[in-house]
């Protein structure tokens, strides 16, 4: 009896541990995110956290606007997809850390929305692994798997995913659609579908961040991407996924 005992007594505190000491590095969040986000909920929302990951960008919280610094993870190198919250007065992570450093970080889970995860009361500790992979820009458009991002000036937001089927057809969002591609000038064309009447140019390397994936700059007024200046609002952009 007294072993029964001590071995429920076992199990629970494993799975304590389990719940509440999870390590993950943001990729692997990022894929789980984007696999099933209702799972996703279940398994994080409310738990303590351990991420590893690229920082992005850092800001410094206002008092009386936002309550807190934050540290803004990346899970591609191109999407804040990990909020890392701490309280104003720890000014500590401020001077210490910078952008595209990996790091630790350890919080609660408190907000899971659209496109981004948010993690409270953050602690740190650097690291010298990356988790960022690194694509392989072919000449031509890659047929495959894109997240498409919605840029906004400072970040990007997620919108949806495209499956590029072939040099003639995509899907999205489970419905399929037709496009043209032009080899010489990079320059795609969705005929029908969701996307019908948009307009994207491929870009094989961003000059601006090398670290980019292969991307398709698409704009939905149905204009060719001019990739000689900044982007609108406007503009989507479609990143190959790995």
């Amino acid at each position: 009896m007294k072993q029964s005992a001590f071995a429920l007594t076992l199990l629970f505190c494993l799975l304590c541990v389990e719940a509440f000491c999870q390590t993950k590095t943001a990729r692997q969040l990022y894929d789980e995110y984007h696999g099933n986000e209702f799972t996703f909920q279940q398994a994080y929302l409310n738990k303590n956290l351990t991420v590893t990951g690229k920082i992005r960008s850092i800001k410094k919280g206002i008092k009386g606007i936002n309550e807190a610094n934050a540290v803004f993870i990346t899970a591609t190198g191109y999407e804040n997809f990990i909020v890392c919250q701490f309280p104003l007065d720890d000014t500590l992570p401020l001077m210490k850390l910078k952008a595209d450093q990996t790091v630790t970080v350890t919080g609660n889970c408190k907000l899971i929305a659209r496109d981004a995860m948010f993690l409270k009361d953050c602690s740190f500790s650097s690291s010298v692994s990356d988790v960022v992979k690194t694509l392989k820009a072919p000449a031509d458009v890659p047929l495959g798997f894109y997240h498409i991002y919605q840029a906004n000036g400072s970040t990007f937001n997620f919108q949806y995913k495209l499956s590029l089927d072939s040099y003639s057809k995509y899907t999205l969002n489970n419905e399929k659609g037709n496009l043209s591609y032009d080899q010489k000038t990079k320059v795609v064309r969705f005929t029908s579908g969701k996307l019908k009447g948009f307009t994207g140019i491929y870009r094989p390397v961003n000059p601006d961040n090398e670290k980019d994936p292969p991307t398709i700059v698409i704009d939905p007024k149905g204009f060719v991407p001019d990739l000689k200046h900044s982007y609108g609002k406007t503009y989507l952009l479609a990143y190959l996924q790995p």
